[in-house]
């Protein structure tokens, strides 16, 4: 008891899911509707919270539930830039912009490095396929008596 909770990787990629379904949607309508920073100023509280996560964390449930393609897009999105910096402020935008970039590259070697094994994996695959003695073969035959039967003949 009062240990830290951890949670294994697949309810945690579960969660960030669950996140991006609820983040990502805002961030395109508000794109889409080329909201800025004043629009949110007569919104409730709540509208204004919500923007502003979605904009401090919309990219990093994207990468982390495996969005690559969504995430990249909004990071070269010039909308979103705009919008992270009138909501987040200069300093905290540009701050979450390259900390969301340098995460982006992180994932992009990880990808990487996962197809690589992928293909490194398949390639010995073949291999020993090709290399593994076949059940008709002779040589597969390795029971004494049998061989001593077929030598005596």
């Amino acid at each position: 008891l009062g240990g830290p909770i951890t949670l294994d990787d697949a309810l945690l990629h579960e969660c960030h899911g669950i996140l991006t379904q609820a983040v990502y949607p805002r961030i395109l309508d508000a794109l889409l509707a080329n909201k800025n920073s004043n629009d949110y100023s007569n919104d409730n509280a709540s509208s204004r919270k919500f923007a502003w996560y979605s904009c401090q964390h919309a990219v990093q449930h994207l990468l982390a539930s495996g969005h690559l393609e969504d995430a990249k897009s909004l990071l070269f999105d010039s909308r979103f830039i705009r919008l992270r910096l009138q909501i987040l402020g200069l300093l905290g935008g540009t701050s979450a912009h390259c900390r969301d970039c340098a995460r982006m590259d992180v994932c992009i070697l990880q990808s990487m490095d996962e197809w690589r094994r992928t293909q490194l994996q398949a390639a010995d695959d073949i291999k020993r396929e090709q290399l593994s003695p076949s059940s008709l073969d002779d040589y597969g035959n390795h029971d004494p008596a049998v061989a001593l039967a077929t030598t005596t003949r």
